[in-house]
């Protein structure tokens, strides 16, 4: 037989053979052909049009349309205008942002390399840590490294993150981070404690209800402990980039 998945209006989708198995291709090709029915799909979003409108072409225009393109999904034309940035305005400090989010978007993608890379630039383009983007590099490498396999240097990586910046807007998320490797490293009660100071420390944060799901043990890494070092990173950027 064959299934015909419909949207709105009964306007046919996509028809399956039942016979055929369900591979991972069918189920992307079904949800693409979904969301290419809806009127926004592949639409900028209302604030990405006002900055296109705008039509600047300074360092901070442009870094404001590429981390609204970045927002709205489109990973491939953020990535194009931070390197613009760091071609046109090698000096400024939109380059130095620039590399963070390239240092995100290579993670993201799989190039270990030019994650480094883009992480070791914004550092030279802002060495003293005037833009206070260096806790978001310290986090965004322990995600690399965690993303690698290497959980211990992770580990690592955050606390001395923890002690150098204690006053970073990431510390709740750096700590839910650290109790994952220590759950994964084989401490539990120790993963626990620093989760359990999560949810004391910063209860309005989304991080806080991650850590009370892991303490009541309904949390995906007590589910499927082995799936961490693939989850964790795609999980820890905060909810809108801008």
């Amino acid at each position: 037989g064959t299934l015909l998945f419909v949207y709105g209006g009964a306007k046919p989708v996509f028809q399956y053979d039942l016979m055929a198995p369900i591979t991972d291709e069918f189920v992307f090709d079904l949800g693409l052909r979904v969301l290419q029915k809806h009127g926004n799909y592949d639409h900028p979003s209302e604030e990405t049009r006002k900055v296109m409108d705008s039509k600047g072409d300074d360092a901070p225009h442009l870094l404001r349309l590429g981390v609204n393109h970045l927002g709205d999904g489109k990973g491939g034309e953020a990535r194009k205008i931070f390197e613009g940035i760091i071609a046109r305005f090698p000096t400024s400090d939109e380059a130095a942002g620039s590399g963070l989010y390239l240092a995100y978007l290579h993670r993201r993608i799989r190039n270990a390399r030019e994650s480094y890379e883009a992480m070791a630039l914004a550092e030279q383009r802002d060495p003293g840590d005037r833009l206070k983007i260096r806790d978001d590099l310290r986090v965004e490498k322990a995600l690399l490294q965690i993303r690698e396999g290497r959980q211990t240097e992770a580990l690592q990586t955050l606390k001395d993150c923890a002690i150098q910046y204690p006053d970073s807007d990431r510390m709740a998320e750096l700590f839910y981070l650290t109790g994952a490797l220590q759950f994964l490293e084989g401490d539990p009660g120790q993963a626990d404690k620093i989760w359990s100071r999560v949810v004391e420390k910063w209860p309005d944060q989304r991080w806080a209800w991650k850590a009370a799901a892991q303490l009541t043990k309904r949390g995906a890494l007590s589910r499927n402990a082995g799936e961490l070092l693939e989850w964790l990173p795609e999980g820890a950027w905060r909810e809108d980039p801008r």
